[in-house]
């Protein structure tokens, strides 16, 4: 974030298009949670991640599948770009926020400040996880992030 912005309103048409997915959200919810079970049981015994904490499936409705590698940003980036290569696609979270060129610039903030955040950036990559994803899909994840541990 170069700059400060601004609490954007979402349009009538957006309020509408979101009201009618509503009554998609149990079908959502329920192929979200099937997709991180199929994850849990695929990296279960993975020495090299940590896995994101188990919610209570029947309440909760993840959106994002979080891994952690265990040996830090140089194995996160070589797991990043072998699902690149697979045409994964898979975000990398979350860059500390005193980190942003904004905060860091106005308020001066150093790296090192909160190392735990920062330790966690290093380490965390999060896998593609939505309810369109299909089987071939989900098991391509899978098998690319046990081939490249």
């Amino acid at each position: 974030m170069a700059t400060l912005g601004y609490n954007y309103r979402i349009t009538d048409f957006q309020c509408a298009l979101g009201l009618s997915q509503l009554t998609r959200l149990p079908q959502f919810k329920a192929r979200r949670n099937q997709i991180v079970a199929q994850y849990n049981q695929a990296f279960k015994n993975c020495k090299h991640l940590i896995l994101p904490p188990r919610g209570l499936a029947d309440e909760a409705c993840p959106h994002l599948y979080p891994i952690q590698l265990k040996y830090g940003t140089e194995s996160r980036l070589a797991m990043y770009h072998a699902l690149q290569k697979r045409d994964i696609h898979c975000q990398i979270h979350y860059i500390p926020i005193y980190w942003q060129p904004y905060y860091a610039n106005k308020y001066g903030y150093a790296k090192g400040k909160c190392p735990r955040a920062e330790t966690y950036y290093s380490k965390t990559l999060s896998l593609p996880l939505y309810p369109a994803m299909t089987e071939a899909q989900v098991q391509t994840v899978i098998e690319t992030v046990l081939a490249n541990l």
